[in-house]
């Protein structure tokens, strides 16, 4: 059994929720509605690291026939594992460095598959899979991930595991900058409308719904019609997306939903260096 607190929640906290959570499940596994959450223990993550260490202890899953908890600590970048037989007494028993950041663990028999994020940047995401054998509190295998990973399960089977690549993006890459794409709904030689612009919010003042706001001036970046006529084929009629990837060049779709006898098909078009 798992869950996810915010990482913003003290590690003591989390365990003590862990504890919780696991030990009330059980307590109510009858399926009466009258149910409740009872902590009986809370287990300082520091305890496994140190007093003087920021800990933040997120995801948590159960081995050992329900006897240890193991738990990602994001901040030490560490797994830790804790002797939970005696529930109300809960016993540190260390934790281990795993190379990154600490997304997500889930058990399977006994080992622990650690998903853990190396990505030097937003623009090189990496990542690994660890496998470490529970009661050894040791890496026996490391599997290469070809991305930021956010979270792993296992087949109820234990015979798979499935590990999700998220690739966070920069929430600051562009200074506050954005791509909006304007558009008619014509096609082919009625088509006049299919244009990129770069809009910012820097310096906008938001406010609440249905006060007066001032507009936001556009730059335009692309008339896309020269894109859209290089082929010599059919102007489709509608940019349905857009996406600047890490190194600025700009990819939109097209689509025309196969109405008007037209064909509906969809193209990919690639614009480098617009937004470098």
């Amino acid at each position: 059994m798992k869950f996810r607190v915010p990482s913003r929640v003290s590690g003591m906290t989390a365990l003590a929720l862990g504890v919780s959570l696991c030990m009330s499940s059980l307590a109510g596994h009858a399926g009466n509605d009258d149910r409740v959450f009872n902590r009986i223990a809370t287990f300082p993550v520091n305890l496994n690291t140190d007093i003087d260490a920021e800990t933040v202890a997120e995801i948590v899953d159960v081995a050992n026939k329900g006897k240890t908890r193991v738990y990602t600590d994001s901040q030490t970048g560490t797994l830790g594992f804790v002797d939970i037989r005696r529930p109300a007494d809960p016993q540190a028993l260390g934790a281990i460095d795993v190379g990154g950041e600490p997304t997500s663990v889930a058990v399977a028999g006994s080992f622990a598959l650690v998903a853990v994020n190396t990505s030097p940047s937003y623009a090189t995401p990496s990542g690994h899979l660890h496998i470490v054998d529970i009661r050894a509190m040791d890496i026996v295998a490391t599997h290469a991930l070809a991305g930021q990973p956010d979270s792993v399960a296992v087949s109820p089977d234990g015979r798979y595991a499935v590990v999700v690549i998220e690739n966070e993006r920069d929430e600051d890459l562009g200074n506050g900058d954005f791509a909006v794409v304007e558009r008619d709904n014509q096609a082919n030689t009625d088509a006049r409308i299919k244009r990129v612009y770069r809009i910012s919010v820097n310096g906008v003042d938001f406010r609440p719904e249905g006060a007066a706001f001032a507009g936001i001036g556009k730059t335009l970046v692309r008339d896309l019609l020269p894109d859209l006529k290089a082929t010599n084929g059919m102007v489709l009629e509608k940019i349905e997306s857009l996406a600047v990837t890490a190194n600025g060049d700009l990819l939109f779709a097209n689509d025309n939903d196969g109405v008007d006898d037209s064909s509906g098909e969809t193209r990919l078009i690639r614009v480098p260096g617009m937004f470098r």
